[in-house]
This record gives C-alpha cells, structure tokens and sequence, in this order.
C-alpha cells in the first residue's frame, strides 16, 4: 500500500474534491496528445471537429527544440504553442515558417514534458492538413515575439545617482521610496517582481525606465486590494495621481513568458511647482511638444496649458496608442469658455482640432475619452500642439524664481546629484520648489575625504537648519526640516569651516520627502489594513486568479518557532508563485511553485501570504485555486497567562506526563459546525504512557473523551467531534487513571485537524495498482471516494474499468497524471459505460508520458434521494 502524503494530504485531495464535485456529470472526453520524439514527424488535421491537436515529447533542460507546422496543400493558417505539460505557455508562433507555416525555437528550462499544439491562426477561420516537425535544434536564445512599436514617453531628466544607491536585491517583494532606482532580473520561472510603497492621495508619481539597459519590464500599478490602477508597455514612463492615502504595489513583469533580463527603473514624485514653459512639461507646453499621458477611471482627464497670441492657427492631436481609448479633446481659454471641442476628427476614434486662437493670453486642453467621467474607455495617448507661429512662453502661476535664485541649478524630491568640494570652489547651490507641512530629508554624503556641512534657506535666504556631522563615526551631514510655507529654498551644501576648511573631495547631495511624515504608526496601520483573507491552519480556503486583480494576500497567525507549510493547487495546471511575509511586509520565504514548507516564523505575530500566477499580469491568468495552511508546532510552544498552551487547527504539539504535570491543558477557536479530529499518540517507550482525551467547551462542559482507541489494544486516545458553537474549546491532554491500572508517565505527541466535510469520506490512501490486476472495495455512507496510484509509461493504452459487484452504486472513474509539481491534471472521466449496456465506468486512454498516475473512483450523488453504496 502506498500512502502518497505530498500529494494526497491535503491539498491535492481537496483539488481532487473540487474537479470531481459532486459527480453530477463526467467533463467531456479528451484527446490525449500524442506522444513525438526529436527527429520524428507526425501529420494531423485541423477542421471544426477537431480545431486543435497536441503532441507530447520529453525534453531535458538545455535542450534546443526546433518545432516547424507546414500546411501539407491547404487553405490551413496554422499556429503552434509550446507549453508545459501542465499547460502553462511557453512561447506562440503564427507565421515564422514558410508559406504561412509556424515554427517556434527555444531552450528548454527543466526536465519534464511538453506540450506541442496546433491549431488555426485566431486571426482566420482556416482548416487542413498539416505536418508537424520537431527536431533538436542548435542552442539559440529564447524565442520571442517581435516586439511592437511603442511611443516614445515624454522626455523626463534623470538625475546622477551614485550606484551605492541602487537598490538591488533577490527578493521577490520589496519596500522602495520616490527617489529610489531599482535593479532587477527576471529570468527562468521568475517573470515578475514586486515593489510597494506608501502613498498619498493626490500624490502624482512616475515609474521612469532606464532606457540603457538590455531589458525592459512591463511596469503595472495597484491599489493595495491589487486592483490595477495603470500599466504601460516596456519601456514607457508610467504615470499616475495616487487616490487616496494607502499602500500601493508595483510588478515590473516580462510580457511574454520566457523572455527576461537585466532592468532598472526609478519611482519618481511629482510635486507641485512653477511651470518652466520648456518642451515636455507636464504643467505647459509650447508649439511643438508633444505629450505622452493616459485615460482611466480613476484619472478620466488630465489637462495642459500654453500661450498663444491672437491670430495663431493652431492644431491639436489626441491619438489613443493603447487600450480601447476613445479620445475626446476639448479647448477653454482662460475664463473657462469652451472654444471648440472634438472625438472623431482624428484617425479612427482620434480627436483632432485646428483654431484661430481669438485673443492673446493662456490657453487649456483638456485631454479625456468620449463621455468623460461617465466614460467606458481606456488608455495611453499621445497629445501634440503644433502650430506655424513661434512658440509663446508661459507665464507661472506660481511665484516667481527669488532674483537672488536665478540661475542657480535646481533639485527635484527623489532626485540625486554628485558634485565635488575644493579649496577654489568650496560651496554649492541647489533650488527646490515645496509645499507647506513637506518634511524634507537632505542628506550630503562624502565619497571620499569630504567633512560636508548643510545649510537650508528660505527664499529670502534666511538660514532655517544646518547640520555638520550625523555621528562622531559618521562625518556625513544630514537635515530633516519641515517646510513652514509653499515657495522656493535653497540647500548650501559646502564643507565644515566653509571658507577656512581643509577638506575636499566628490559627495552625492540627495533631496526627498520624509516618509516619517506620516507617521510610524500611519504606515504600520496601513500595513495593517492591507486586504486579506484571514486563515487558520488546517483550512483550505478557494480562491480564483482575476487579471483584474493580480494577487490575493492571505493572513496568519502563528507562534515563534512554528514549522507552517502553504501550498497552492490551481486548476489547468496554472502554477502559482507564493510569498510569505511578516506584518510590516518583510520577506519570509518565497516559492515559485505554489508550496511552501517547513518555514519557520521567526516570531509570534501575524503573517502574510501573496497568491499570484507565476506567468505575471501580461499572461492575463484565469481559473480557480485551493490554498491550504498547515502548521506543526514544537515543545517550546508558549503558554498562556492561565497556563494553557495555544494550538490552531493543522497544528501537531509535542508534551510530556510526568507525577508533577499529569495534564496538559490546549486551548483553540472553533466555529458552530466544525468536525474535528483530535489525536494523542504516546511514544515508544518500555512502559508507554496510557493516554486520555478531554473535550471541553469554554463553560468547561465535556463535549467528548476517550481512552483507547481500541479498548485493550490501541492505548492512544481519539476524538472526532462536531462544534456547537462558535468559541474557546480547550483539550485535556492526560492519562488514564482507573482505580487499578498503574499511573503511567511519558512523552506524546498530540494533533488537532480540522475535518473538511467534503473529505469525511475520502479514503486518504492510495492503493497500488498494476496492469491487470483486480482490486475490490467498498463505497458506503461514511466512505465515498478511493484512490488508486499506477506508473505508466509513455504511449501505453490503458482500460480502466468499475463494476459494481453489489449494492446499489452507480460509479464514475476519472484519471488523473501527476505532474511534474506534484499536481493533479485530469485526463480523461466516465460515468456511464460508453460501450452501452450498463452504468459501470470505463475509461480508455493513451498515456502521454512516463510517470505516475491517479485513478479516482467514487459514486454518482444525484440518482436518487440516498446516496449509492456498494462493492465495486
């Protein structure tokens, strides 16, 4: 008999549970793919019957495969897919071969199976002969798909940044701050990585690619529920107006699977200033620029302004290049009267205007989407101003530049700059734009020999801070200061004794917003608030992938030194990727397979866990999942102020009864309903303790005890019970104390499960089967299911067949191959014999690959208003 734990207990059950339901009906019959070799050859048709077939092949990592789709004298236009024999995509072609045919290169990442199909191009309603080719290739890189043609993002200056700053890092989710650059990779399995940081409402940031690097990520903003908010194609600047005060997320993610590589970018803060009137400002443009923005729900409009003088013909474009974006321009002028306003003149859906501007003076467009608040569509676009007269300056609606603080280099929040201290040059400026109540942080720090000293003055150049030496150990200078009015400072960075000082030497000088602003406590409480589904251990809780929510977060509670196990089983064969953090969203363990185990909390508190498809947002994942959490607890688990000592469901404690401690009390929360199963197991000893269980509720009423499981000859103690309510319980772990049986003393182990009422009556058990051999058992109403484990090998054609011996069961059969992630992916199910005459099942079925395989047999539920039961 083999038990297949990893696979059976529980998570895999309870996946198998969800696909089987409650047998009402067997899914469709499936064509099992056929299995190719390298060097082989195979011919198929796709037609109505048929608009797909798929070939099966075993691969080893690093393998070069070469796979080529020729119409064999067709109308056929054929695609080929490339995918895991789990069914997550690798890489699509359409049309690299020749006379339309398909063909796809690409280096296999890990040993296993896989999946060729071929179907018709989605874009035509082809059909034909065909012939598939699948060679062993010569190693080339990973094939990707052309890439398209992307509009150049507004032009935005990126400041020096000493490259100690980068932040760089393996984690897979990470803390940045505006100001910030991020370094990152992501290759094989790993095709996101996730960043979060502390917003404000009203907060405009960017998210600025660094255009040098080799790779570019698609870049993809949520609020922290993980709704998106905006996402622009690799290499775009994303940009945004945060809504409201709350964490927010960030995936820098591959837009096709199997692509990847090295990438920077920086999260910028937009802050409110004086329009500069240059090319690319956000606050104004001049004839000539153009500007690159988008259209969402949350930002339906966004707004521009230049000058213009009577008599200037103008003309403005709006052309969407992403999303269904329905572009809708409209021109005000500085009253607020609507000159003229268009949707449909442009290209397409674009919106185009051309005015004679009637009076000198400012100018507004108003960027949106037909229907504007009230508007369905979405998207990046593109506005241009043009016009044959010189471009007219703009004026600020700000303050006006202090005389004494013209031409002095400005600084930006988030932004870097590295200059250098001499005894010729020994003091630098830096003008900045910001709003009363800003908590600014300055900091100068020295490359090399450098004393630095700072200096921070408003704009009448009055001296508000300054600040030489952080530390005795830390000759770098630092000024945290709160903004007391909107207008410009200035940041003096020089060196101690100023003019009469003897150092010298390169420094960086950096400019950011404080997020001690807002509080250490706002931030912790807004970690705190962060949407999650709270679970305990031993529930396995359903969930489903959204494309329009890319994770979900589930939270836990557990003791130091707890061994938790988390682990997710989704249908189809979609892989998920798991993070584990602690409550202030450090990075505990990571698993890009779905499964956790053994990770031990560092300590006692509330965990997090992020649930996301490993093929990242671009792979627009659907489908359902079951997440399970189990934990197993030591001896040193802590107790209570009373003594007791906490325990969750999943949970397995080691004790000891001793003449000073015959008892040990447990304690945990259950709701009305609950079946659990409680366990004490003595250890092997000469003289084993005798145990002996107690159920209490939280008045101390005994719900339920035992003493041997079976009386006289299994000694250790066993409860099933259901709840009554929802409350405390606490267990009494002790031994048995008769009037003549001898007090025993010794070690134990005790587990508290929670019984899904689903799975009462699986048999956790997988028998071994072979060809040919018959095996008898027994569906009744306390045991409804039976698993049963075979290894096959690739291209064997199995019967399967359930007959009812007695009774009155009506069985459904369903097989299943296991897979390389310990995952079940169904093949083929039967209820009703399909060669007639009776309601025993039959499945008949080509094995796609060697490996182990899963028969589940269990009863037809609806027949009648008692369940069937019988031998089969």
């Amino acid at each position: 008999m083999l038990r297949i734990k990893r696979i059976l207990a529980p998570v895999g059950l309870i996946v198998l549970l969800a696909i089987l339901g409650t047998a009402g009906a067997a899914p469709p019959a499936q064509s099992p793919p056929i299995p190719i070799g390298y060097g082989q050859s195979a011919e198929g048709t796709i037609d109505a019957s048929q608009p797909a077939v798929s070939y099966v092949f075993d691969a080893t990592s690093g393998d070069s495969v070469l796979a080529t789709v020729i119409p064999l004298g067709s109308e056929l236009d054929p695609k080929l897919d490339l995918s895991t024999f789990d069914g997550t995509l690798l890489v699509s072609d359409d049309n690299s071969g020749e006379d339309n045919g398909a063909r796809i290169t690409y280096v296999i990442p890990a040993d296993g199976a896989y999946l060729l199909t071929v179907a018709a191009s989605e874009e035509s309603d082809t059909s034909g002969a065909f012939l598939l080719v699948l060679d062993e290739g010569v190693a080339v890189p990973t094939s990707t798909p052309t890439p398209e043609p992307t509009i150049a993002a507004t032009p935005t200056p990126t400041p020096t940044l000493d490259t100690s700053q980068i932040v760089e890092t393996e984690e897979r989710l990470q803390r940045i701050r505006p100001g910030t650059r991020v370094q990152g990779t992501l290759e094989g399995e790993v095709n996101f990585n996730l960043y979060w940081f502390s917003g404000r409402a009203e907060q405009q940031i960017s998210l600025i690619p660094e255009a040098g690097t080799g790779f570019q990520p698609l870049m993809v903003l949520y609020q922290s529920d993980f709704t998106e908010i905006f996402r622009s194609q690799p290499g775009e600047t994303l940009t945004a107006t945060l809504p409201t005060d709350d964490i927010y997320f960030i995936t820098a993610a591959v837009r096709d699977v199997g692509t990847g590589g090295t990438y920077q970018f920086t999260l910028n803060e937009r802050r409110s200033a004086p329009a500069s009137g240059g090319a690319g400002d956000v606050d104004g443009m001049i004839y000539g620029d153009s500007y690159t923005g988008t259209i969402s729900n949350i930002n339906p409009t966004v707004r521009q302004r230049f000058r213009g003088l009577a008599g200037d013909t103008i003309t403005l474009s709006m052309a969407a290049v992403s999303g269904d974006l329905d572009s809708y321009l409209l021109l005000v002028d500085a009253s607020g009267t609507t000159l003229a306003e268009d949707d449909n003149s442009g290209n397409n859906t674009d919106a185009q205007l051309t005015v004679e501007l009637p009076t000198d003076g400012e100018y507004f467009i108003i960027a949106t989407r037909r229907g504007q608040e009230q508007g369905v569509t979405a998207g990046d676009f593109v506005l241009t101003l043009t016009s044959d007269a010189p471009p007219r300056g703009i004026s600020n609606s700000t303050p006006d530049l202090p005389e004494d603080y013209e031409g002095l280099p400005q600084i930006r929040y988030g932004e870097t700059t590295q200059e250098s201290i001499n005894n010729a040059a020994f003091v630098d400026f830096y003008v900045f734009y910001g709003n009363a109540g800003d908590t600014v942080d300055i900091t100068m720090e020295a490359v090399d020999t450098l004393d630095p000293f700072l200096i921070l003055l408003d704009e009448n150049r009055i001296p508000l801070s300054e600040h030489d030496d952080i530390s005795d150990n830390n000759k770098n200078a630092q000024i945290n200061f709160t903004l007391p009015t909107d207008g410009y400072y200035a940041i003096v960075a020089t060196r101690f004794d100023q003019e009469a000082g003897l150092t010298s030497g390169e420094y960086t000088l950096s400019l950011s917003l404080d997020e001690a602003e807002t509080g250490d406590s706002t931030l912790e409480s807004q970690v705190a608030a962060l949407p999650a589904t709270r679970i305990v251990s031993g529930e396995a809780p359903s969930g489903d992938f959204d494309p329009l929510r890319f994770a979900t977060v589930y939270r836990f509670t557990a003791a130091e030194g707890t061994l938790n196990d988390f682990a997710v089983t989704a249908d189809g064969g979609t892989i998920a990727t798991v993070i584990m953090t602690d409550s202030q969203l450090n990075v505990v363990a990571t698993s890009n397979n779905g499964i956790l185990l053994s990770v031990n909390a560092p300590r006692s508190g509330d965990y997090l866990v992020f649930v996301m498809p490993q093929a990242g947002p671009a792979a627009n994942v659907t489908g359902s999942y079951i997440a399970a959490l189990n934990a197993e607890s030591g001896d040193s688990a802590a107790t209570t102020e009373g003594g007791e000592v906490p325990i969750a469901y999943g949970t397995t404690v080691r004790g000891r009864i001793t003449e000073d401690q015959t008892e040990i009390r447990y304690i945990f929360q259950g709701n009305a309903g609950d079946l659990v199963e409680i366990a004490m197991n003595a250890e092997a000893a000469a003289q084993p303790l005798d145990t002996y269980l107690i159920l209490e509720d939280a008045e101390g009423n005994i719900l339920a005890e035992n003493d041997d499981i079976t009386p006289g000859t299994v000694r250790d103690s066993f409860i099933f019970a259901e709840l009554p309510e929802d409350g405390e319980y606490t267990i009494i772990a002790t031994r048995y104390s008769g009037d003549t049986a001898p007090l025993t003393t010794g070690s134990f182990t005790l587990a508290l499960q929670y019984q899904d009422p689903a799975v009462a009556g699986v048999n956790r058990e997988a028998l071994t089967i072979f060809y040919g051999q018959p095996l008898t058992e027994t569906i009744n109403e306390n045991l409804n299911i039976h698993f049963f484990y075979f290894q096959g090998e690739q291209g064997d054609t199995v019967g399967i067949e359930v007959s009812t011996i007695d009774g009155t069961l009506d069985p459904i059969a369903y097989l299943y191959a296991i897979t390389s992630t310990d995952e079940f992916f169904l093949l083929s199910a039967n209820d009703d014999d399909p060669r007639g005459g009776s309601y025993n099942s039959y499945i008949e079925y080509t094995l796609p690959r060697t490996g182990g395989y899963v028969i589940a047999v269990t009863r037809y539920a609806e027949v009648a208003a008692e369940p069937t039961t019988g031998t089969f």
